[in-house]
């Protein structure tokens, strides 16, 4: 692995399972099933897949929660709201595709063993995802093409992985040195365990840094302070499942990291302008209104 230069090595990954047909079998992940102790739900989609080795990961299936061990060419679909639990037990090697508006995030782990921690590499493209990946990963999450139509599902994710190769082969403009890069590692971060009762100095200790230099890189690099991205990332997800499930708002509430309802509901006018309620009754008036028409 080139440390120094991730972009060609992602590049060279995404190239590598394109040339292999990776994904050859595709498992949807269910947003209906609760996580069990040490599951991490998701803000927003992502298609991990499996390049070489095998994976034990217990993931929300539509049956049900499952431990599966995937072999290379496996993948998994997670949409926001579900949750995924890794066990690193086992030699590995996944590649993972997570689109976001705001950018494109491409990780690879390696897993040499059951007893090492993963090595992650990525990439953060720092510009709006093109349109045609968020479409592509909308498509995958449609109902018909996960419940009946496979080979589609796998057209649709070499598709976005050809696509994401493509992204992943564009300039992109470096990281402003070592605090551009820890201020994008910092954000993954978040991205990955915004569902935990976070402070900056939880953050601060993860990171081996000081609180104060937290809230310093936030407010330079993005204007605004940590909390401010961290509840960014728990409303994105929020709005998803009023719009798509019908899960019940404690529920909702639980999965986007909110201690109680009453924080949600206030955070929640704040960003939307109305409580959750009116959000989703609203949001199903427009559709069926769009399907009549």
């Amino acid at each position: 692995m080139d440390a120094a230069n991730p972009q060609g090595f992602l590049a060279g990954k995404l190239e590598e399972a394109l040339a292999r047909n990776i994904p050859s079998k595709i498992h949807y992940c269910s947003t209906s099933v609760k996580a069990p102790p040490g599951g991490s739900y998701l803000p927003v989609s992502r298609l991990d897949m499996i390049l070489s080795g095998e994976k034990n990961v217990t993931l929300p299936l539509a049956g049900g929660q499952a431990c599966l061990r995937l072999k290379p060419g496996e993948a998994y679909l997670a949409p926001p709201g579900a949750w995924e639990l890794h066990h690193w037990d086992t030699a590995s090697e996944m590649l993972c595709i997570v689109p976001q508006k705001r950018f494109l995030r491409i990780s690879h782990y390696t897993q040499e063993d059951g007893r090492s921690k993963p090595v992650n590499t990525f990439l953060h493209t720092a510009r709006l995802c093109p349109a045609a990946i968020m479409s592509a990963v909308s498509l995958l999450d449609l109902p018909e093409v996960r419940d009946g139509l496979p080979e589609i599902g796998l057209s649709l994710s070499r598709a976005l992985l050809a696509m994401s190769r493509e992204e992943c082969s564009r300039p992109i403009k470096p990281s402003s040195g070592s605090a551009g890069l820890l201020f994008e590692r910092i954000q993954a971060w978040l991205d990955d365990n915004f569902q935990l009762d976070l402070s900056i100095e939880s953050v601060a200790e993860e990171f081996n840094i000081s609180p104060d230099y937290v809230s310093k890189l936030f407010r330079r690099r993005s204007g605004r302070g940590m909390h401010f991205y961290l509840t960014s990332v728990r409303m994105e997800l929020a709005r998803y499942l009023l719009e798509s499930t019908d899960l019940s708002v404690s529920d909702i509430v639980r999965q986007c990291g909110f201690n109680n309802a009453a924080h949600f509901t206030k955070r929640f006018r704040e960003f939307n302008g109305v409580p959750p309620i009116s959000y989703r009754l609203a949001r199903r008036v427009d559709r069926n209104s769009s399907a009549n028409s």
